[in-house]
């Protein structure tokens, strides 16, 4: 659910519901082709498994089966999500959307040479 952006003459323009309602976290989500968008409330956030369990379930996958990372709105690197200190790290650093990316756990060394391959050019395009 959005609202019309009142700075802009409320053109209609969408806004995030999380900057309306903070206890609520917008969340973007991507498995492959199928991308979901959606907010749930922040409270039934207590764990990665809690987490798991509502993201597979949006997406309609077997929960053992996935591996998740989201992306940092501050650096724009890529990260994984391996443990609850993760997932809080992940939710207190989004802006008004937590941007988390899933794959198949079939699929790591995919995951990982992405995250891999974003580091190496982080490193080239820095200054020395």
């Amino acid at each position: 659910m959005t609202y019309p952006d009142e700075s802009n003459g409320g053109s209609g323009r969408p806004k995030s519901i999380a900057l309306y309602n903070p206890s609520l976290l917008e969340i973007k989500s991507r498995y492959y082709n199928d991308i979901r968008r959606y907010s749930i409330e922040k409270d039934q956030i207590v764990s990665l498994e809690d987490f798991l369990a509502i993201v597979t379930n949006i997406h309609r996958i077997p929960e053992k089966t996935v591996l998740i990372s989201y992306t940092d709105p501050i650096e724009k690197d890529e990260l994984p999500i391996t443990n609850n200190n993760n997932l809080q790290k992940a939710i207190s650093t989004s802006k008004s959307m937590l941007r988390v990316q899933l794959f198949k756990e079939s699929d790591a060394d995919l995951m990982y040479q992405k995250l891999s391959k974003q580091r190496e050019k982080k490193i080239q395009s820095s200054p020395d």
